[in-house]
């Protein structure tokens, strides 16, 4: 079955400033949080979750401006911006035009088309942005740098949710589902291909984007989702900062297992986001192959007794490595203050002894010739 869409089929899930859901005129289980470090100047574009009405089709999708590569300040509609922000802004723009447009398919999209799309407007606005000074030469500079991923979902006839994936850089698609708990879809294209883990701990560059320097060339791929499943777009901000994999999913386990509706779910992951973000956080999220946030909840019962007895553990071994280590740097200014206070007192020492120490030395006199 081929699900071609009018403009008008889609609606809105999305925020320009916090989290949305529900309500009216929105879709359920639909959301998107969006947290800039400085308010109406972040670099992560707000991310996008439309949908159709009975959440059988839709698309969610996050554009992260790269600040260090664009990182030139430049005037949008009179006010001053990173070519990061302008970026994001104009991908997640495209992204939002190309679902919308005339005869769209949600089982067969014509991703040419979106690549098309972005590469016109990115060019069009590189157009007429300010020659860069010549001497300025560094492959870490870019035009109009950002990330890109996105997901279309399309529930099949049998109920299966079909995913195609697209993306460039290192904003990434995940999923989570009772039989697996947190799982990853896309791929970062960093540096040495590090796994998540290592990612966190060596913050690898990225060697592609979307920008204004070359045609735009999106990986893409197709999954059937284990059902049900939270299907989630995020920026590095959202998950560059926990500790580990391990970690982020507990995050998400605990905010699902502690909150009995959708809503505080997401409030819930907000909140997580404030407090271990250093960075701007955009993330995208629907819940599909289920219509009970109530069942979806209860399936994860056993993996969350699971996965918390694990990282229980984990944290118990944690905090005693980090007890050594505080044992060791106190055993270190133990020992310097010891090494100190033997040096003191043997200086002490000395100078009263050297009065009888000396007492026969010969003073100075002339030398025999």
């Amino acid at each position: 079955m081929t699900e071609r869409m009018s403009p008008g089929c889609l609606e809105v899930a999305e925020s320009r400033t916090g989290t949305k859901t529900g309500g009216p005129g929105t879709v359920p289980f639909i959301g998107t949080i969006d947290l800039p470090k400085i308010i109406d100047n972040g670099e992560d574009a707000p991310a996008i979750a439309l949908g159709t009405a009975d959440r059988e089709h839709g698309v969610l999708a996050v554009c992260d401006g790269m600040g260090g590569a664009g990182s030139r300040r430049v005037l949008v509609d009179g006010l001053e911006r990173s070519e990061a922000w302008h970026a994001a802004r104009l991908a997640g723009m495209s992204i939002e035009r190309w679902v919308r447009s005339d005869g769209f398919s949600f089982t067969d999209p014509d991703m040419e088309s979106l690549e098309a799309g972005i590469d016109e407007s990115l060019q069009r606005a590189a157009r007429q942005l300010p020659q860069r000074n010549p001497a300025l030469k560094s492959k870490m500079i870019r035009t109009l740098p950002t990330t890109l991923t996105l997901a279309l979902w399309n529930t099949k006839i049998d109920g299966s949710v079909s995913v195609t994936a697209a993306w460039l850089g290192d904003s990434r698609l995940y999923g989570m589902s009772p039989q697996t708990g947190l799982f990853q879809i896309t791929v970062d294209d960093a540096a040495g291909k590090p796994d998540a883990l290592e990612s966190l701990r060596t913050d690898p560059p990225l060697t592609k984007c979307v920008s204004a320097d070359g045609p735009t060339r999106l990986h893409r791929g197709r999954i059937i989702l284990p059902e049900p499943s939270v299907l989630f777009a995020a920026s590095d901000g959202f998950f560059g900062y926990a500790k580990s994999p391990l970690h982020l999913e507990a995050e998400l386990l605990k905010a699902l297992w502690s909150h009995s509706d959708w809503d505080g779910f997401l409030a819930a992951l907000k909140r997580f986001a404030r407090q271990t973000a250093a960075d701007d956080v955009s993330v995208a999220l629907a819940l599909l192959g289920t219509d009970s946030w109530t069942e979806f909840r209860a399936g994860f019962q056993d993996l969350v007794e699971a996965r918390c007895s694990q990282l229980q553990q984990l944290d118990l071994q944690d905090a005693h490595a980090a007890r050594l280590r505080e044992l060791g740097r106190e055993a270190t200014e133990l020992a310097r203050e010891a090494t100190e206070l033997a040096e003191a007192s043997l200086e002490q020492a000395w100078r009263r002894r050297t009065k009888s120490y000396y007492r026969h030395a010969l003073s100075e006199g002339p030398a025999n010739g």
